[in-house]
């Protein structure tokens, strides 16, 4: 009896264990129990994502991103896919949605600007940063864009306030420390 009790114990762990191994089938046997979770349905997605399975991915944000308002990490998963494959229009157009609905997400704001930046649509990346210090004026990162923003303007003077102004909020951000060096230099 205490042998079979224990082949048992044994056979339960390693069913558990199996069950857990990755992040793909731990949120998959989330998603099993709860279909209509959404933070199942997300979880699920970005496990894919981060193993590379990009459709698997899609796939599962699809109902997420169908919605009359759609779900913002479904949309930032969706974004993510859209700069692997090459798909910029697409990713812009998402990040775009993303923005509207939520205006202060530095992640929103931050690659949206990033995006017209590198297309040479300064005044579009200007305002996207400017609205994004107006809503949360203690971000390093939006202090950060608006300095490289700057810098590609050719204005450098207005590029080191940017600098110090994030510098103020954390004395110790390499980010800035680096970047404001680099323009001394």
């Amino acid at each position: 009896l205490l042998i079979l009790m224990l082949i048992s114990l044994g056979m339960l762990t390693f069913q558990q264990v199996g069950c857990w191994r990755d992040g793909p089938s731990a949120w998959g046997r989330a998603f099993e129990l709860y279909p209509d979770l959404t933070l199942a349905r997300v979880g699920l997605g970005h496990s894919y994502l981060r193993q590379g399975e990009l459709d698997s991915a899609l796939r599962i944000y699809q109902p997420l991103l169908e919605r009359p308002v759609p779900n913002l990490e479904a949309l930032k998963g969706a974004v993510d896919i859209s700069i692997r494959r090459g798909q910029l229009e697409k990713a812009k157009k998402l990040l775009q949605i993303g923005h509207n609905l939520a205006p202060a997400d530095e992640e929103f704001a931050e690659s949206l600007a990033r995006i017209y930046m590198e297309e040479g649509r300064y005044e579009d990346s200007e305002q996207i940063i400017l609205n994004w210090l107006d809503s949360s004026p203690g971000s390093q990162r939006a202090w950060i864009s608006l300095s490289r923003l700057r810098q590609r303007q050719g204005r450098e003077k207005a590029a080191v306030q940017s600098l110090k102004e994030a510098l103020e909020i954390n004395p110790n951000n390499p980010e800035a420390c680096n970047l404001l060096a680099m323009i001394y230099l």
